[in-house]
């Protein structure tokens, strides 16, 4: 915790050779028994995504880091939780300054961490937990999207149209409107960034099934 606590104040490069240093027993944490352990070094680890991404972005580290933070995706929902923060963090960090950028440190993870994220959204065990697992996972899913790089474009086309099914799936009128509004909110803002960078690719008959969603969310909401 205390680790946590300082990672906004210290020099970076000081901090950096701590986080280096310290990064393999923090991951090992992941596996200790108690919940209280794994809860607090996930958030550790979140904040040291959030102040010092570009240590844990070295080719060295980042693929021990990855495989931890996906594995941990499936623990318990406020682990979980930290685990959709510490992505979303390492995501900001790769966003490009200007010009898209044709390679993302991300881009080797980007399939298998958007898959992992969205089975976390479709999860239905933090209920009443005061952690909400929807929230946390389409954030950081829009967020991966919107720091994506030119080679993971077909990817993000692969992953449009089970998207944009799941938003036309939540026009069903057995949902209640509170949470069709909600998921819809959250579905379109992925949608969007998701055509930002693959809308050159966008087929006439994509074009006209997205127009007719969009149709039928304003018709609802009406």
């Amino acid at each position: 915790m205390a680790l946590g606590s300082i990672t906004e104040g210290p020099p970076k490069l000081q901090f950096s050779e701590v986080i280096v240093a310290t990064a393999p027993i923090l991951l090992d944490l992941f596996k200790d028994q108690s919940v209280k352990v794994r809860e607090a070094n996930a958030w550790v680890l979140a904040r040291i995504c959030d102040h010092h991404a570009d240590v844990l972005l070295e080719p060295n580290t980042l693929k021990n880091i990855m495989f931890h933070i996906l594995t941990a995706l499936k623990d318990l929902p406020k682990i979980s939780a930290y685990c959709c923060q510490a992505l979303e963090k390492l995501a900001v960090a790769c966003e490009p300054a200007a010009a898209p950028q044709v390679q993302s440190p991300l881009s080797t993870y980007y399939k298998e961490i958007l898959q992992h994220l969205e089975a976390n959204g479709n999860r239905t065990d933090f209920q009443g937990t005061g952690v909400d697992l929807t929230l946390t996972a389409y954030v950081a899913m829009t967020t991966v999207v919107q720091s994506s790089s030119e080679t993971t474009d077909e990817i993000t086309y692969e992953l449009l149209i089970p998207t944009l099914q799941k938003l036309e799936s939540s026009l069903d009128p057995e949902l209640s409107p509170e949470r069709a509004a909600y998921l819809q909110d959250l579905l379109c803002g992925l949608v969007q960034v998701m055509l930002v960078k693959i809308g050159y690719k966008a087929t006439k008959p994509l074009v006209t099934n997205i127009v007719m969603v969009v149709i039928r969310l304003f018709k609802q909401a009406e």
